[in-house]
């Protein structure tokens, strides 16, 4: 009787630990049933909250930066050539001895939280560089860089609804552009986090292009910015569709987001018959900011000789899709050189959100 309970009970427990081991590292390191490939998940809660915290340390680490006057601080997110500026900088200074400990932690944050682009407060170059060294430390060396990347991936989850370009795909259907046996020939995609979105359904050929790409295999390191304008109409450098989702708010200053919406137009193939530019961006920059109203937007993208095809409003985002007129562009219009100038056009809790664009 003993014997037999005994082997029971072995059985049992070996039953449990395959069950157990299932998502478990093998012998080598490896892990077994894919979950190699699997990207953890993200509470939809938390995913905002890293996605602000991120925000707010790079914002911080701008006014630093521009109050210490770091040299050759580029503004277009180069992420990799500002990192070793920066530490160079925090080393030709460590005889201030810019190092923290935990207990300087709450120290810190409280300077950073009352750190403002207008002042520095009583803040000295030892404190200001103290705060630098603590936030690259936040973003690289605890991994602020690597959340931010997942948490944003998981934000664009299309079992989360994240997805912007589901929206496009309804459009495009709907118009009659592409259907089983008609789709677009190429798109362009500024700013892409993932590969698997509904774009893939309907264009042949995606480009992907990231400034911090995840996926260097499939996404391109690139600013869009910087990016060869295709010389004398090259159409294989043109594209059917440009699509540029929350790109265009991190865009660090209203001139150089101007720029960006110029730029498109070079890229579009003036041949195609869809000529479509796709923009996203938060609710609140067109509805809740000082500078700048739909109607503006809506006015810009015309004197840019865009023609507005469809647009949507979630609670959050504002969905816009564009497409190319075939006139030049007007010169020297006043609803684009005087929209979203420096004269606050709404007041009260509003953003300081604006683009501005000179032709």
């Amino acid at each position: 009787m003993n014997i037999t309970k005994k082997n029971k009970n072995d059985k049992k427990r070996l039953n449990g630990a395959c069950r157990k081991s299932r998502n478990r590292q093998t012998i080598t390191g490896k892990l077994l049933n894919g979950q190699a490939n699997k990207i953890p998940k993200i509470k939809p809660e938390k995913t905002r909250k890293i996605i602000r915290r991120f925000h707010f340390l790079i914002n911080k680490r701008r006014i630093i930066c521009t109050r210490l006057q770091i040299p050759n601080i580029s503004e277009d997110n180069a992420e990799n050539l500002n990192k070793s500026r920066i530490d160079e900088f925090i080393r030709t200074n460590s005889n201030l001895d810019v190092n923290y400990t935990e207990s300087d932690k709450p120290v810190i944050e409280k300077k950073l939280l009352k750190l403002q682009t207008s002042d520095t407060g009583n803040n000295t170059k030892k404190d200001l560089l103290r705060c630098l060294k603590y936030l690259m430390d936040e973003i690289y060396v605890n991994g602020g860089l690597q959340n931010y990347q997942r948490a944003s991936i998981m934000g664009q989850d299309s079992n989360r609804g994240g997805d912007s370009s589901k929206i496009l795909v309804k459009w495009l259907i709907e118009r009659g552009m592409i259907n089983n046996k008609k789709k677009l020939n190429n798109a362009l995609e500024i700013g892409c986090l993932q590969r698997n979105n509904h774009i893939n359904k309907i264009v042949d050929k995606v480009e992907r292009i990231d400034l911090n790409s995840n996926d260097e295999k499939h996404i391109k390191k690139q600013d869009f910015m910087k990016r060869p304008i295709p010389k004398d109409n090259n159409r294989r450098e043109q594209f059917d569709l440009i699509s540029c989702s929350l790109v265009l708010n991190f865009v660090p200053n209203p001139i150089d987001r101007g720029e960006m919406i110029k730029r498109f137009a070079k890229f579009i193939n003036k041949q195609s018959e869809y000529k479509l530019l796709f923009i996203v961006l938060p609710l609140p920059c067109i509805y809740n900011s000082r500078y700048i109203t739909n109607k503006d937007f809506m006015q810009m993208m015309s004197v840019l000789n865009y023609r507005l095809l469809n647009q949507h409003n979630s609670s959050k985002l504002v969905y816009y899709l564009f497409q190319l007129n075939d006139s030049d562009i007007s010169k020297n219009d006043p609803t684009v050189t005087n929209s979203n100038a420096s004269d606050t056009k709404h007041s009260g809790k509003k953003n300081n959100f604006r683009i501005i664009v000179k032709v």
